[in-house]
């Protein structure tokens, strides 16, 4: 279904639409807003969360027809993803801001990988500091590199192993946990590494998520398949940690390889 048959449905018809993906976006109401299609909106603010439809889509247009590509080529179903995103990340976020959120990049994910495998990070009792200690920052290179390895210090070698597993779920499947998703950085994405589908490298780098299916880190990649297809499969390393044991876990992991947090 194109964009403008979207728009020329009525009210009830779109929340037809909606309800056959079991959610109702929370901004369809297009007349509420003038838009003008000539004008530069703020691009460093254009939060998905928040921003309503008739002007994310104002800016996603205009943002790129100045590429000299058209969004309804591009993105054909931009009005319907577009709400389908926005609701998840209302219903789903814990409203975490995106500098105090993990940082663990592509790169990182196969030690990260390796580190739970191999029960190094100090996650469950016995405690080789007496305690939970996930520390948000370190003071040396020398407390970083020692806290990767509290779990093999804590006097019982195996009972920090956890057994992550890598999957292919569909982008809806999966729950956003910070609450700041870049409109403008998502445009530019898709302008620059063209559409995803399936191969392209947006859905075959992985991303972190926990048994909830909650995602770590790799947010605007999962927004940019949501806004463009929903039922695209990404790659993802699924570890069965709840979000809460998983968030404080890979805020330390972060720190501890020396990634900064992201603006």
């Amino acid at each position: 279904m194109t964009r403008k048959r979207v728009k020329n449905m009525t009210r009830d018809q779109q929340k037809a639409v909606f309800a056959n993906m079991n959610t109702t976006p929370k901004t369809t109401k297009k007349q509420q807003y003038k838009i003008n299609p000539t004008k530069k909106h703020n691009t460093k603010n254009l939060n998905i969360s928040n921003t309503p439809l008739p002007i994310a889509e104002t800016y996603a247009t205009n943002s790129f027809r100045n590429s000299g590509k058209n969004l309804d080529d591009e993105i054909p179903d931009f009005d319907r993803n577009y709400g389908l995103t926005q609701d998840y990340i209302q219903n789903y976020s814990k409203d975490i801001p995106r500098d105090r959120m993990p940082v663990i990049e592509p790169s990182d994910i196969q030690e990260f990988d390796h580190k739970l495998e191999g029960g190094y990070i100090d996650i469950f009792k016995p405690y080789a500091m007496s305690h939970p200690y996930f520390p948000k920052t370190f003071k040396s290179d020398k407390a970083r590199k020692g806290w990767v390895l509290l779990g093999q210090k804590d006097g019982n070698p195996t009972d920090d192993v956890i057994e992550a597993q890598i999957l292919r779920v569909p982008a809806k499947d999966l729950k956003p946990l910070q609450s700041q998703i870049w409109l403008d950085k998502i445009c530019n994405n898709i302008k620059k590494h063209g559409k995803p589908r399936v191969g392209s490298p947006v859905v075959n780098t992985t991303i972190i998520t926990s048994e909830e299916g909650y995602i770590l880190d790799g947010h605007h990649r999962w927004g940019q398949v949501m806004v463009s297809n929903p039922n695209l499969k990404m790659k993802v390393l699924r570890v069965p940690l709840d979000i809460d044991t998983l968030l404080k876990v890979g805020k330390s992991y972060g720190e501890a390889v020396g990634n900064k947090p992201k603006k």
